[in-house]
């Protein structure tokens, strides 16, 4: 009854948001702040007020993240029609930069979106200058978050910030693991993981452009990593329905895989190692000898049958710990489960998650507050992948190391509480998008997933759902609400993966107005049409949504202040 309610309530909200679209009427500060709930402080930072998180403004003004992936992407891959997302915008602009980017805020800005997310162009950015642009500085200033990425780029040491490159870990796996073999895990405890990173915040020119003064008070967090590029965070074995998208288990990775490489030609830039250690395999030993001692006790544990810590006659053929390869009855195959290894080793192994976890997040969080202390550190992209459950393990050390902790969630109250209960009190933010094929530019692309809705107008219900959601939802166990804000992926259409955009390859918003195979114009003046078909409108319900959350974020807030005073009235009230 508790959630028909709210959602009864929400449909009111959004009736009645309708009527006043844009959010300038609700903003108390420049960066899209809507209530006082504190000092200013020159930075974003979160704070709990009662039983509910919030995301708060440098000038100290409660705000609710709805944030866009890739604002003023670029494609350059030819579509169905024989062109390119960045031909036609050069068309309609003149430029894919200094024009474009900023025309790119102005129109998020106008739907009610009020940051920028990673895979955003540059140009975007607030902190980006360009000496034709008013005062010779980005005329759309919009709060973003920014992105390094060392567990791609250590691979091949880029520009050569460290003495060397990092090595995969699941480069190294022996040949009867069967599973997926094109994601990768960093050999996060290799000093080099660190040394990269380092090099990078003081050296990458886009690491230099967000920390500029001039950014540095619109960037929200740090993001760390890809997870679609960090193979090993994705869902556990918990979760029913997505059985062929469980991630391996990074405490078996690290034990099965070689102790030593010698090459990679498999990474961007082919690597010959200088280095051969594995110092992720050598961490585990490591601490599982400080944990048992002596080997025989380790065997006794395990019931195995090792001969050193070390190795003796070589990965895959002695009879070291350093040399296990998964062949060995106590360690067993399942890669998913540990389901055929000893109780012991399962333990150990889950064990061991939790510290390569708190490694690769602690080098991330540790080099980035060194360089931006004030910063938000937002770990990887995503956790919880596939609407599942990743391993608590993974999810308690996000918890312990991340600022904000981001996930896929939609409507499972089970899979809420049950991260809640391993990442502790923590606000969250999440990722979704949804295509909607049939009613796009990219009609003949197959759908993504069997429940993927068919019209731009079904499209914009679910967001619409799912975002009412998250800003209500609540732990079960303490009642907080934890959400502060929402990702959408993305602004633009994708020639490989279909319908995930606002906009058309065309550069025409879903709105029912531009998409359209008629002529015309937008607010702005800028040539609209041109498609092939009449598509629907998406980007309406999504304006109204993105309204409707930011009036019942500034309702919360002014009743976590002064919670005994009733909201002042106005013409739009949120739950």
């Amino acid at each position: 009854m508790k959630r028909l309610f709210n959602v009864l309530l929400w449909c009111l909200v959004l009736v009645l948001a309708g009527y006043a679209q844009n959010t300038d009427a609700l903003r108390v500060d420049k960066y899209g702040g809507l209530f006082k709930i504190g000092p200013g402080t020159s930075y974003f930072r979160t704070a709990k007020l009662g039983n509910r998180w919030f995301l708060v403004t440098p000038e100290g003004n409660a705000f609710f993240m709805i944030g866009m992936y890739g604002a003023g992407m670029l494609i350059s891959t030819i579509d169905d029609l024989g062109g390119t997302h960045q031909q036609r915008v050069i068309k309609k602009y003149g430029n894919a930069d200094i024009t474009f980017c900023p025309q790119a805020d102005r129109r998020l800005l106008s739907w009610n979106f009020n940051a920028l997310e990673i895979a955003s162009c540059h140009w975007s950015f607030p902190g980006e200058t360009y000496p034709s642009w008013p005062h010779g500085e980005q005329p759309v200033k919009i709060p973003f978050v920014g992105i390094i990425s060392p567990s791609v780029y250590t691979s091949f040491n880029l520009n050569h910030w460290a003495p060397g490159p990092t090595k995969d870990l699941y480069h190294g796996l022996p040949k009867s693991y069967d599973g997926w073999r094109g994601g990768s895990f960093p050999d996060v405890f290799d000093p080099n993981f660190d040394l990269w990173l380092d090099g990078a915040m003081r050296n990458d020119p886009y690491i230099k452009l967000i920390l500029s003064p001039k950014s540095l008070p619109w960037l929200i967090g740090m993001t760390c990593d890809d997870t679609d590029l960090l193979y090993g965070y994705g869902p556990g074995p918990d979760t029913p329905g997505i059985e062929d998208k469980v991630a391996p288990h990074l405490g078996w990775i690290s034990l099965v895989t070689d102790y030593e490489q010698t090459a990679n030609r498999d990474v961007r830039e082919p690597q010959v190692y200088s280095d051969r250690k594995v110092y992720t395999k050598y961490a585990l030993r490591d601490w599982l000898r400080q944990k048992y001692g002596e080997i025989t006790a380790l065997n006794a544990a395990w019931g195995a049958n090792y001969s050193t810590w070390d190795s003796a006659g070589g990965w895959g053929r002695g009879s070291g710990f350093l040399d296990e390869d998964g062949s060995h009855r106590w360690v067993g195959r399942d890669y998913e489960k540990l389901s055929t290894a000893s109780p012991r080793v399962r333990a150990d192994l889950d064990e061991w998650l939790y510290h390569v976890a708190t490694k690769h997040l602690s080098v991330c969080r540790n080099r980035i507050k060194q360089y931006a202390p004030h910063t938000l550190f937002m770990g990887p992209t995503v956790m919880n992948t596939w609407y599942g459950v990743t391993r608590p393990q993974l999810l308690r050390a996000y918890g312990e190391q991340a600022d904000l902790v981001s996930i896929t969630w939609r409507d499972n109250q089970h899979y809420l509480d049950v991260t809640a209960a391993a990442v502790g009190d923590k606000p969250l933010i999440t990722w979704n998008g949804v295509p909607a094929n049939h009613d796009s530019a990219l009609w003949r692309k197959k759908d993504f997933h069997k429940n993927d809705p068919q019209t731009q107008e079904e499209r914009g219900r679910l967001y619409q759902y799912w975002i009412m959601r998250q800003f209500t939802a609540t732990v079960s166990a303490t009642g907080v609400h934890p959400f502060v804000g929402f990702r959408w992926w993305c602004m633009v259409d994708s020639v490989l993966e279909g319908n995930w955009g606002l906009t058309s390859l065309f550069d025409n918003a879903y709105d029912g107005k531009e998409a359209r195979v008629a002529r015309g114009k937008d607010p702005w003046g800028y040539p609209t049409g041109g498609e092939e078909r009449d598509y629907g409108d998406f980007v309406g319900p999504v304006t109204a949504a993105n309204r409707a959350v930011q009036i019942g974020l500034r309702n919360a807030a002014a009743a976590a202040v002064s919670p005994k005073k009733s909201v002042a009235k106005t013409s739009e009230q949120a739950p």
